[in-house]
C-alpha cells in the first residue's frame, strides 16, 4: 500500500495584503476545492476507515473563514464517499491512516504537527494538507516545510500553490514534492515541481501524484543495530568492513539489493543487549537505539512483544522460533555397565529370579533326594548357566530331564546375551537425557538464561526462583553449552531452539547438547523502526515476497539442521576388531570374581573353625 501524503496551499498576490491575497473570486475558489475533491476522491475513499480532520488559523480570522468555506465545499461533494471525523483528545483504537489538516501559515503546520501523535496518527498515512495563507510562499518556505515533515518521516508529499513567485496567473496551480533519497544526495529535502495546472483545468488522471520514493535509496546508508545471534544474525568482517550472515542477515542482503542501499552494523556489546523496556519509562540495549532514533532499524532475533511495540514500529513477522531448554546429554555408560545392556529390566529380574526359586527349591528339597549321582546340585546349576562343565551327571531320568530343559533354556539365553554383548561393547552409549520440563522439575535441576530471556519465565516463580543469569552474548551461551555437552554439566538453560542446532552444527565433535521436548513458548520474531519510521511500509512489501518465495526456510537450513534431534535410525554394525577398552568391562568382571574365588578359598580354610560356614559351603558341594 502506497502512504501518501498531500499538502494544498492557496496563496493569491494582489495590491492589498490584508484580504485580496486570499481567493476572494469563485471561480478561484472553485478550481481550489475541484484539486481537493479530485485528490481525495483518488486516495481517500475507504469502506474501513474514516478521515480525520485538523484545523489551525493563526493569521486572522479571515483566513478560517476560507478554510471553513473550504470544508463547506469537499463535504457537500464527497460526504457520501467519505466518513469524516473532526479532532479531538479522544485517543482513536487505532491510528488514523486518512488525515486532512487545514492551517494558514508556517506557524500553524508546526502548531498541528507538535499535536502529532503516533498513537492517534499514523506518520504513513494519507495526508491531505491545505494551506490557507495571505501572502505567497516562497520556495525557502516550501523547503522548510518539507523539512519539517521530514522529521516527522512523512514522505510522500505533494504540495499545491498558486502564484509561486513572479508567474502572473492567479489561476494556476502548482504541484511540488520532494524526494528524501537521490543520486550523489541522502535525506535531501528540496522541493521539486511535479505538474502545474491551468485555469478552469481538471486534475490529469494520468499525472503521478505520489511517485514511488523510497523504490531506490542511492547507495545511502541505513544504520542497523545488530545482535549477533546464530542462525539469524551473524555479524563477520570481510576486507575489513562488516556484514551481515545468517537468516536475517541475507534477506537485509537482498533488500539492500533491491533497493539499492547500503548499511552501517552497529554491534550492541554489554550485558543486555537486546534491551528492555523498564517502569521507570527508560530504556537500554538496541531499544533505547531505536527509541532515540541513533539507528533505523534493528537485526538479531527480536521477539515481538507488548512492550516493545508499545515504543517502536515493528515489521512484519517473518518467522517463529520456539524457545525450549537445551539440557545436558546423560552420563555414558561405564564399562561395567555395558554388560547389562543386552538385556532390559524385566529380562534382568525374571533371570534373577528363576535362579533364585532354583536354589531355594533344591535346600528345599535336598534331604529328600536320595540315589546315586545327586550330589553338587547347586553347583551344576550355576555351571550350567554360566556355561561351564559338570564334573558329575544326574542318573534318574527325571533329574537329566531338568537338566535338558535348565541346559537348553540356558543355552538359548546365553547366546543371544553373548550375540548382543558383542555389539554393545563396541558403541558409544549415554543415558538418556532429562527429556521434558516435568522431569526437569522433578530433579531440581538449576536454569541458566540471558538478560533477554528472563521475561519469558517472570510468571513462573518455580522456574525463575533457580534461575541465574549470564552475560547476553553467544560466547556465553556457547560456553554453557559446551559445558554441558563436555563437563554434563546438569543445568537447562533457555534458548531458540535454532540457535541450539546452530551450536550442534558448528561444535558437533565435542558432543551433542540436547533439548527437552517441551516448547516453552513460540515467539514471532521482527525488525523493529523508531515509531515514525518511513521504513516499515516499503520493507514490509519486500519481506511478504520473500516470505511467499520460501526463501526464508531456505536461507535458515542453509546455516543449520536437526539431524542430531532426529531419532537415530537402526544401524548394521559390521564386525570389528574388539580392544581393551570394549573389553574392560569384562576384565572388571573377571577381577571381580578372581576376588570372589579367593574369599571363597578363604572361607574354606575358615570352614574348619565355624561349622555354620562349613555347613553353608558342604550344602553347595554335596
Amino acid at each position: 500500500m502506497k502512504f501518501l501524503l498531500v499538502i494544498l496551499t492557496l496563496n493569491t498576490v494582489t495590491s492589498t495584503p490584508s484580504t485580496s491575497l486570499l481567493p476572494t473570486e469563485e471561480s478561484s475558489v472553485d478550481d481550489f476545492s475541484d484539486a481537493i475533491v479530485a485528490i481525495l476522491r483518488r486516495h481517500f475513499v475507504s469502506n474501513h476507515s474514516s478521515t480525520m480532520v485538523t484545523q489551525s488559523s493563526k493569521v486572522n480570522d479571515h483566513t478560517e473563514a476560507v478554510q471553513l468555506d473550504i470544508l463547506d465545499r469537499i463535504l457537500l461533494q464527497t460526504s457520501n464517499e467519505i466518513a469524516y471525523i473532526f479532532s479531538n483528545p479522544v485517543r482513536p483504537r487505532r491510528p488514523r491512516f486518512f488525515n486532512v489538516l487545514l492551517f494558514d501559515s508556517y506557524l500553524a503546520l508546526r502548531s498541528i504537527l507538535s499535536q502529532l501523535h503516533p498513537d492517534k496518527y499514523d506518520y504513513s498515512g494519507y495526508y491531505l494538507l491545505i494551506l490557507t495563507a495571505p501572502r505567497p510562499v516562497f520556495s525557502r518556505t516550501l523547503q522548510q516545510m518539507f523539512i519539517d515533515l521530514w522529521a516527522y518521516n512523512i514522505v510522500n508529499v505533494v504540495l499545491v500553490t498558486s502564484n509561486m513567485e513572479g508567474h502572473d496567473s492567479a489561476q494556476d496551480i502548482a504541484l511540488f514534492t520532494y524526494f528524501p533519497y537521490v543520486e550523489h544526495h541522502c535525506e535531501h529535502v528540496h522541493p521539486v515541481l511535479l505538474h502545474r495546472l491551468a485555469p478552469f483545468s481538471k486534475l490529469d488522471p494520468s499525472v503521478d501524484l505520489f511517485p514511488p520514493k523510497l523504490s531506490n535509496f542511492h547507495g545511502c546508508p541505513i544504520r542497523i543495530a545488530a545482535v549477533d545471534y546464530p542462525p539469524y544474525t551473524m555479524i563477520e568482517s570481510v576486507g575489513g568492513r562488516q556484514r551481515l550472515r545468517g537468516m536475517e542477515g541475507d534477506m537485509l542482503n537482498m533488500i539492500a539489493t533491491l533497493l539499492n542501499f547500503t548499511y552501517e552494523i552497529v554491534e550492541m556489546t554489554g550485558d543486555d543487549h537486546w534491551g528492555q523496556v523498564f517502569e521507570n519509562g527508560s530504556f537500554s540495549g538496541a531499544v533505547k537505539l531505536v527509541v532515540e532514533g541513533a539507528v533505523n532499524m534493528t537485526s538479531g532475533c527480536f521477539s515481538m512483544r507488548g512492550e516493545r511495540m508499545s515504543v517502536m514500529k515493528s515489521s512484519l513477522s517473518y518467522y517463529t522460533i520456539k524457545m525450549m531448554f537445551a539440557v545436558p546429554p546423560g552420563r555414558p555408560y561405564t564399562a561395567f555397565e555395558k554388560l547389562f545392556r543386552p538385556f532390559g529390566a524385566v529380562t534382568w529380574t525374571l533371570v534373577s529370579l528363576y535362579t533364585a526359586i532354583g536354589a531355594g527349591v533344591i535346600f528345599s528339597v535336598r534331604k529328600f533326594v536320595y540315589g546315586r549321582g545327586t550330589g553338587m546340585a547347586c553347583m551344576n546349576l550355576m555351571n550350567v548357566f554360566f556355561g561351564g562343565a559338570m564334573s558329575r551327571t544326574p542318573g534318574r531320568n527325571f533329574a537329566r530331564t531338568l537338566l535338558f530343559l535348565w541346559l537348553f533354556q540356558c543355552f538359548v539365553l546365553r547366546s543371544l546375551y553373548q550375540g548382543s554383548l558383542f555389539e554393545y561393547l563396541q558403541q558409544s552409549k549415554n543415558f538418556s537425557h532429562v527429556n521434558s520440563l516435568k522431569r526437569i522439575e522433578a530433579a531440581k535441576m538449576p536454569y541458566r538464561m540471558s538478560r533477554g530471556n528472563v521475561m519469558y519465565v517472570k510468571e513462573i516463580p518455580s522456574i525463575l526462583k533457580r534461575t541465574s543469569l549470564i552475560p547476553d552474548n553467544t560466547e556465553h551461551r556457547f560456553e554453557v553449552f559446551r559445558q554441558q555437552s563436555v563437563d554434563y554439566l546438569q543445568v537447562a538453560m533457555l534458548t531458540s531452539f535454532d540457535h541450539l542446532a546452530a551450536y550442534n552444527e558448528k561444535f558437533y565433535k565435542r558432543g551433542i547438547v540436547h533439548v527437552a521436548n517441551d516448547v516453552l513458548i513460540r515467539s514471532p520474531i521482527c525488525f523493529y523502526y523508531p515509531k515514525k519510521s518511513c521504513l516499515a511500509g516499503r520493507f514490509d512489501e519486500e519481506i511478504g515476497k520473500i516470505q511467499r518465495s520460501g526463501l526464508i526456510e531456505h536461507w535458515l537450513h542453509g546455516y543449520i539442521g536437526y539431524r542430531f534431534f532426529r531419532r537415530a535410525k537402526a544401524q548394521h554394525h559390521s564386525p570389528m576388531v574388539l580392544t581393551n577398552e570394549h573389553l574392560l568391562g569384562c576384565y572388571e568382571l573377571w577381577a571381580a570374581m578372581l576376588v570372589l574365588a579367593c574369599l571363597l578359598f578363604a572361607m574354606e580354610l575358615m570352614a574348619e573353625r565355624v561349622p555354620t560356614l562349613k555347613r553353608i559351603l558342604d550344602f553347595l558341594v554335596e
